[in-house]
């Protein structure tokens, strides 16, 4: 707001009460569509360019799919282009599913996925056959979508304290 970026001292006076109601309306109209721009510049946040980003990365405009869909399909193909080490493969695929945290783990010959979401995640799919593509050819692996559940219990305790006492008398006759 205009009123935050002026001292009180004029914000006070009747000309700048006006001009701020004829203005202010201008400038958020200017705000919003900047962030609209904003916005279509990152894959995972595209609303109206998505048919753009397919075309740039020679995917075809399948509109059977949700827009949470395409956008991870679009993202998975650009991040093949990245180094595959294994900290960028799994922020990727963080990203692409939106996921809590990702874990990459080799044993012998065969890659485990573990992705930890806070609910069953639909667009597994895409983010298999992006690891598929860039894995080590004879790897296998597994993904497991594990869900997290963190529950909280309080129980509260009363302590009771007994103080047991022996008192010895002796009584002189």
């Amino acid at each position: 707001m205009l009123r935050d970026d002026i001292t009180p001292l004029f914000a006070d006076t009747e000309q700048i009460k006006e001009l701020f109601q004829a203005e202010q309306p201008e400038i958020d109209a200017v705000e919003a569509a900047v962030g609209g721009w904003i916005r279509e510049l990152h894959v995972m946040t595209a609303l109206e360019t998505i048919d753009l980003w397919e075309n740039d990365y020679c995917l075809d405009h399948n509109t059977d799919l949700t827009v949470e869909q395409r956008r991870a399909r679009v993202f998975a193909k650009k991040m093949q282009r990245r180094i595959p080490k294994r900290e960028n493969i799994e922020d990727t695929i963080r990203q692409m599913l939106g996921a809590i945290r990702v874990s990459i783990t080799e044993t012998g010959c065969m890659f485990t996925v573990m992705v930890e979401s806070m609910t069953l995640i639909d667009n597994l799919k895409i983010a298999e056959d992006y690891f598929r593509r860039i894995r080590v050819a004879h790897f296998g692996f597994t993904f497991i979508n594990q869900l997290n559940r963190n529950y909280q219990m309080d129980k509260y305790f009363t302590p009771a304290v007994v103080e047991h006492k022996k008192i010895w008398t002796e009584v002189e006759r």
